[in-house]
Formats: structure tokens, C-alpha cells, sequence
């Protein structure tokens, strides 16, 4: 993000600490939309045909359609699916669930009273409840709202699902000067990447259990 003295000199507030924050939350979308593109690459599928049937696949593609948004029963389904494919929880004895906002609603239209904490203060950070050994974080911005039209879609994983890899840690950085001083400039710069580390291409005994990690909610 470029800027000069001139604007530095005569702007009411500081260019460099608004160019920073505006940075900071570009590197942020930029990292979560590298981690989403392998969460995508989730070898488990699972579609809600209706809020009490859940059907699912193995080679990453849907091939029927959702007719609803999840519910309590569908949940219930997912967590028995990744248990018998011996999908490892985190040390608190719970999977994960990334989900967009109209699942979110789905769930919540069965769950509002029992999913909530009442010891919020231990959270993740935007998690909206917990249920059936599951703790549910919100995306608004990268899951989508419209799977046959206005279906939701959620990921649901294990330990070790994806792994953030950095050699250079990023860092807002600010240009050296140039013109003499007069332009100047800010910039985020980092060398990191994130990998799915497990996949059914390792499972060499095609037994189907305790390689994949993800699973991904979705529809046709």
C-alpha cells in the first residue's frame, strides 16, 4: 500500500497505523483462504437429503442433493460416520466443525438450548456451541449459503486435518524510502503454506478407516 510525505504530512490521521490494520486483515483472509482450499479437499462428503437422512461418499464429490439444512439428527449421523472411520478427535475428546451461517441456523433451529455453553468464557474464538462431541465454529465468508439455493455447507475434522507450514513468519513491512524520501510505502510479506496432511491416496490397505480426516458438508 503506497503512500507519500506529502499525505503524511498533511493527513489528520496517520496513513501508516490505517494502511497496517487494513494489511493486518488482508493477511488474515488471505491465510484462511489458503487453509479453506485444502479443508475443501476432504476425502469424506456428507449431504443432508433431509434433516433425518445423511448420505455419504468417499471420493470427495456429492452426488445427490440437499433437500435441507443440517440438523440435530444429521449431526449425529456425521459424528457416527467419523467414529466408525476412526477419524481422531482432539485431546478434549471432541472433532471440530467449520460451518457457514444457514447451517448454523439449521442446527440451531433444534439445538439453541442445549448447544450453547454456560461457561462461555473458555471459547473458541467465534465458536457458537458445542453438541454430540462436536465444537462448532461460524465462516461467513468463504462456506457456502446457496447449495440448491439457500442450503448451507460445513467441515467437519479431525486431529491433525491440516498443517500450517511457515519458513518466514508473516509481518507487515514498511518500503524503503525512494524520490528522496518522498514515497513510501507498507506491505504484509510472509512465506508460509497450508497442506491436508492425510488423504485415502495413503490408505495402501484400502481399509477406509483412520487416514482421512475431513469431512465436508454439501450438496450437488
Amino acid at each position: 500500500m503506497p503512500y507519500t510525505e506529502k499525505l503524511e504530512t498533511l493527513a489528520e490521521f496517520d496513513p501508516e497505523n490505517i494502511s497496517t490494520k487494513t494489511l493486518k486483515n488482508d493477511q488474515l483472509e488471505v491465510l484462511d483462504s489458503l487453509a479453506y482450499v485444502e479443508f475443501y479437499k476432504a476425502g469424506f462428503v456428507a449431504v443432508c437429503t433431509n434433516t433425518a437422512t445423511t448420505v455419504f461418499t468417499t471420493n470427495s464429490s456429492a452426488t445427490i442433493t440437499a433437500t435441507a439444512n443440517m440438523s440435530d439428527k444429521n449431526v449425529r449421523d456425521v459424528v457416527d460416520y467419523l467414529e466408525t472411520r476412526l477419524v481422531p478427535k482432539f485431546s478434549d475428546g471432541n472433532y471440530r466443525a467449520i460451518v457457514s451461517v444457514n447451517t448454523k441456523r439449521g442446527i440451531y433451529d433444534y439445538l439453541q438450548a442445549i448447544a450453547q455453553y454456560t461457561t462461555p468464557e473458555y471459547r473458541h474464538k467465534n465458536e457458537v456451541g458445542q453438541y454430540y462431541q462436536v465444537r462448532f465454529v461460524q465462516d461467513a465468508q468463504f462456506l457456502s449459503n446457496t447449495k440448491n439455493t439457500y442450503y448451507g455447507e460445513g467441515i467437519f475434522f479431525g486431529k491433525e486435518a491440516v498443517m500450517e507450514t511457515i519458513a518466514a513468519l508473516a509481518e507487515v513491512r514498511m518500503k524503503v524510502p525512494t524520490d528522496y524520501g518522498r514515497s513510501k510505502g507498507v506491505a504484509w510479506v510472509g512465506i508460509e503454506a497450508f497442506k491436508k496432511m492425510w488423504s485415502a491416496a495413503d490408505d495402501l490397505n484400502s481399509v477406509g478407516k483412520g487416514i482421512e480426516r475431513i469431512l465436508l458438508v454439501t450438496s450437488a
